[in-house]
C-alpha cells in the first residue's frame, strides 16, 4: 500500500499564486477547466470491518488514528511553456450520503504496546491537494488529488462527492529554469552550499528576478532568504550562482526553493532542490516475496534491502508488517548500527504461513525509521487464492432507452473456488448486486457497465463493458427553467431577466455566499418560513423540505441532518444589520435541485433550477 499524500507532495514546488481570467479551451489551448468523474466506490466486508475502495484510486494511510478512507490522483498534462499559478476547486456534485459503516483505523507503528484511539470528526478535513511536476519530455503533468469519500467514525456515516470541477490559472512563456544542482551531493554542518543555475530563454531578450527560500524539509515554514538576483536582457542561456551559508544549522536534510519571475513579480518556473547537512537518508531499495502464491503452512521467504544515499551514518529499526484484510497478521523489526553512507543492508526472513487466513491478499509493507525520519512504504502483495474472472452477457445486446435490459452474470469463472456474489455498475448512477438483473436506461448514450465478482476466498475480479443505448422515442421538450443571477454586494438581481431587488446585499463569509434566502426561494416557486424562538428558517420546494438554523453548521434536509459545508463548520447561517437573516447560498440551492454557479470575474452568482 503506497503513501498517496507523501508521493504526491514531493511531486513538484508549487507554483506562486496567480489568478488570471479562464479562457475558453481551443484546439492548441492547455485546458483552464478540469472535471473528474470518481468511479464508484466498492465496499468489502471482512467480519465486522468494511474496507471501502475507489477503482483505480490508493488509500489514505498518512495519519495514525485516522480512518483509512481512499483517494484518487488525476494527472493532466501541460505543454512546457505553461506557467501553472493557481488550482482552485470551482464546485463539485450533491454528496451522496453512506451509513453503518464501520472503516479500519490507520496503524503506522507495529511496535506499539497500547491500542491506536481512532480521532473522531470529518476525515479528511480537506478537499483536495495539487501539485506540478517536470515530465521526461519538458512538458508538465499538473497532478491532482481529490477526497471523494469523507468518512465519520463518530457516527459511522460517510460522504461521497462523485463528480468536481476545477478551474486552473496559468501563463505562458519562453523562459525556465534548465538546471541547478548543488555543488556536493552532501554537507558538514557549518559548510556553505552552493548553487549553480542555469536559465534558459528562448524568446525575446527579457530581465528576470531569481528567489531563493531556504527551508527545512517537511516544513513549510521559512528558514532563511537569499537576496534577489536580477538578471538584465537574458535570451539564449545565463548562469547563476548562489551560496548559503549552513552556520548552527541542526543535521538534517533543507531544501532550497528556486523561482524564476518576471519583473512584476509573476513565477515563470520553479524548483525544488533537496539536499543534507549531516544527516542519513534512507531508503528501501528491495522487498521480494517468495513464492507469491502459497498454501497455507508454506514457508515465505522476505528479503528487503536498505539502503543509506545522505551524508552522514544512520541508526535506526526496519519494520516488515504482514497484513490480512487490512489487519495485521505478523511482524519482523531489525535494528541496524551506524548504516555507512551509499551502503546497503539486506534482511532476510522467513515467514511461516500456517494459521493464515486463506482466500484473501496478504500485504507485505516495509519501511525504516532513525532519527531523520521514516522512509516511504513499500508494499508486496501474496496470496493463496487466484482472483476470479469476471464476464456478463446482456440482451438485447444493442438495446434502446426506456426498454428492459437483461444482464447475466453466469458466465464468470473462479479457477480454485467458486463465485459468490456479483456487483454491478451500471454506469448510470445504479449499483445492485445478483448474477442476474433487469434494469433500464432512460437516455441514449454509451454507459461503461462494470461487474465485479467476488469468489468464496474473498478474492476479486472485475470487467468493464461499453452498452451502447440507443434513442428510442423523439426527446422530451425541453424543460422550462427560472434562471437567477445575483452579485456580490448588490441588492440588485435579475430572474428570467427581469430586474428585481433585495432587502440585503450577498455578501462572502468563509469563502462561501449568503444572502436573505426569501426573494431568491420564492421565485423558484418555494415556500419560506421562520420560527423566531429556534431561530430557524424552513423552505419547502416540491417534495425537498430544508431546515437552518442560526450559527448552526448541521441543517436538516427532509428530515436528515446534513452538514452545510463539512470542508468548514464556520459556514453557518447569520443575521446582519439591521436584523437581516443571511443563508449559504450553494447549500440551499443545490439541496433544492438548483445549479449553482460562481463567476470570480464579475463577482456573479447564477443560479439554475431544475439543474439542467
Amino acid at each position: 500500500m503506497r503513501r498517496p499524500c507523501v508521493v504526491f507532495l514531493i511531486l513538484a514546488l508549487v507554483a506562486a499564486v496567480l489568478a488570471l481570467p479562464s479562457a475558453s479551451i481551443g484546439a492548441e489551448q492547455p485546458p483552464t477547466s478540469i472535471f473528474i468523474t470518481v468511479p464508484d466506490y466498492v465496499i468489502t466486508r471482512q467480519g465486522s470491518v468494511d474496507t471501502v475502495e475507489i477503482p483505480g484510486g490508493s488509500m489514505l494511510v498518512d495519519e495514525q488514528g485516522r480512518p483509512l478512507v481512499p483517494c484518487l490522483l488525476t494527472s493532466v498534462a501541460y505543454p512546457a511553456d505553461a506557467r501553472i499559478h493557481e488550482v482552485r476547486l470551482v464546485k463539485r456534485s450533491i454528496p451522496r450520503p453512506v451509513t453503518g459503516l464501520a472503516l479500519p483505523t490507520v496503524i503506522n507503528d507495529p511496535e506499539l504496546t497500547t491500542p491506536v484511539v481512532p480521532l473522531g470528526g470529518w476525515y479528511p478535513d480537506k478537499e483536495f491537494m495539487w501539485a506540478v511536476q517536470h515530465t521526461s519530455d519538458g512538458a508538465y503533468s499538473l497532478n491532482i488529488e481529490v477526497y471523494p469519500f469523507v468518512y465519520d467514525p463518530d457516527t459511522h456515516s460517510a460522504l461521497f462527492y462523485k463528480t468536481w470541477e476545477f478551474a486552473v490559472s496559468y501563463t505562458h512563456s519562453d523562459a525556465s529554469i534548465a538546471s541547478c544542482e548543488p555543488d556536493q551531493t552532501s554537507y558538514r554542518p557549518g559548510d556553505t552550499v552552493r548553487f549553480s543555475i542555469l536559465i534558459a530563454n528562448s524568446g525575446a531578450p527579457q530581465d528576470f528576478i531569481v528567489g531563493t527560500t531556504i527551508r527545512r524539509s517537511g516544513s513549510a515554514e521559512a528558514l532563511t532568504g537569499l537576496p534577489l538576483r536580477k538578471l538584465t536582457g537574458v535570451t539564449g542561456t545565463a548562469l547563476v550562482d548562489l551560496a548559503w551559508n549552513s552556520g548552527s544549522a541542526a543535521n538534517g536534510r533543507y531544501e532550497a526553493d528556486i523561482a524564476l519571475m518576471d519583473v512584476e513579480g509573476h513565477t515563470l518556473d520553479s524548483t525544488v532542490v533537496s539536499f543534507p547537512v549531516g544527516s542519513p537518508r534512507l531508503l528501501v531499495t528491495k522487498l521480494e516475496a517468495s513464492p507469491q502464491r502459497f498454501k497455507v503452512g508454506d514457508t515465505v521467504s522476505i528479503q528487503s534491502s536498505l539502503v543509506n544515499q545522505g551524508s552522514a551514518p544512520g541508526s535506526g529499526r526496519l519494520f516488515l508488517i504482514v497484513r490480512a484484510a487490512g489487519l495485521p497478521e505478523t511482524s519482523f523489526v531489525h535494528t541496524f548500527e551506524n548504516l555507512e553512507t551509499s551502503h546497503t543492508v539486506t534482511f532476510t526472513d522467513t515467514w511461516s504461513t500456517t494459521g493464515s487466513q486463506p482466500g484473501v491478499p496478504h500485504v507485505i509493507t516495509c519501511y525504516a525509521t532513525c532519527e531523520a525520519g521514516s522512509t516511504p512504504f513499500v508494499s508486496t502483495v501474496v496470496s493463496t487464492n487466484a482472483s476470479p474472472a469476471a464476464a456478463f452477457e446482456t440482451d438485447p445486446s444493442r438495446p434502446s432507452a426506456g426498454t428492459d435490459i437483461a444482464f447475466d452474470g453466469s458466465s464468470s469463472t473462479d479457477t480454485d473456488g467458486t463465485v459468490t456474489n456479483w456487483q454491478w455498475n451500471l454506469g448510470n448512477g445504479i449499483i445492485s448486486e445478483g448474477k442476474k438483473l433487469t434494469a433500464r436506461y432512460a437516455r441514449p448514450g454509451t454507459y461503461a457497465v462494470t461487474l465485479t465478482v467476488v469468489d468464496n476466498n474473498g478474492g476479486t475480479g472485475s470487467v468493464t463493458r461499453n452498452i451502447v443505448v440507443t434513442q428510442a422515442t423523439p426527446p422530451p421538450p425541453p424543460v422550462e427553467r427560472t434562471v437567477i443571477v445575483l452579485t456580490i454586494d448588490s441588492t440588485r438581481f435579475a430572474v428570467n431577466g427581469e430586474a428585481r431587488t433585495l432587502d440585503a446585499a450577498p455578501i462572502i463569509r468563509e469563502g462561501r455566499t449568503l444572502l436573505p434566502i426569501r426573494p431568491v426561494a420564492e421565485a423558484l416557486g418555494a415556500v419560506v418560513g421562520w420560527d423566531g424562538v429556534e431561530r430557524k428558517a424552513s423552505i419547502t420546494l416540491g417534495a425537498t423540505s430544508l431546515e437552518l438554523w442560526i450559527g448552526n453548521p448541521t441543517a436538516r434536509v427532509n428530515g436528515r441532518a446534513v452538514p452545510i459545508d463539512p470542508a468548514n463548520t464556520k459556514v453557518v447561517p447569520l443575521i446582519v444589520p439591521p436584523g437581516r437573516t443571511m443563508l449559504p447560498l450553494r447549500f440551499v440551492g443545490e439541496s433544492l435541485g438548483c445549479l449553482v454557479e460562481w463567476n470570480a470575474s464579475t463577482r456573479q452568482v447564477t443560479v439554475t433550477y431544475p439543474t439542467p
